[in-house]
């Protein structure tokens, strides 16, 4: 069976050449509890294309030196092994879903998407979308974009009104932002299944 020390050497999905280890049914939970225990406090964000059935890493891609907190996803090179497969990164700040996490989870068709740090982890998955909305890049932006937007208007409404107070903390604000806007896309699209545990 696969284990947390098994060589992690793979840079930009490219290998030993070996083929992994085989692995036991239910191999894609195994696989991902042990990718997020042992990146669970890396300061840069990393992520990993997990094969759904076989829990076979498909492809690593970690945030450029420069922008420590951020993947560059691409619809050509990353997308087709996401399609119906699971993809997991760490937040190494703790905040939820961005925006662009949702729109790379919608436009790549990917079965899961999930986001982890040492106060909890994050999955979403897509029950019936929007017709053709599920696998497609560009739809996925515009219906973001949209979203956005409406949520960004939402916002400035509760902030104006004393609703909400974000807080004063950069951090703490820029996690408060994606909970909130988390919140409210969910609120939004209820075929959004949004799941969020906290670590004890």
């Amino acid at each position: 069976m696969w284990d947390a020390s098994q060589d992690w050497s793979v840079v930009d999905g490219v290998g030993s050449g070996r083929e992994g280890p085989r692995i036991a049914p239910n191999a894609s939970s195994v696989a991902l509890s042990n990718i997020e225990s042992r990146f669970l406090n890396a300061r840069r964000e990393v992520g990993f294309v997990v094969d759904g059935q076989t829990g076979r890493i498909l492809a690593v891609r970690r945030a450029q030196l420069g922008n420590g907190t951020e993947i560059r996803l691409s619809a050509h090179r990353d997308y087709p092994l996401m399609r119906n497969n699971i993809f997991t990164h760490n937040h190494p700040l703790g905040g939820n879903f961005s925006p662009g996490d949702v729109a790379s989870a919608l436009g790549s068709g990917v079965a899961e998407f999930r986001a982890f740090s040492a106060t909890r982890t994050l999955s979403i998955r897509f029950e019936t979308p929007p017709d053709k909305l599920l696998g497609s890049p560009e739809r996925a932006v515009l219906f973001m974009d949209a979203e956005k937007a409406a949520i960004g208007a939402r916002y400035r409404s509760d902030v104006s009104t004393g609703s909400i107070v974000p807080p004063a903390d950069p951090i703490a604000k820029k996690v408060f932002l994606s909970d909130y806007f988390m919140d409210q896309l969910v609120a939004r699209n209820s075929w959004i299944k949004y799941i969020s545990t906290p670590h004890n």
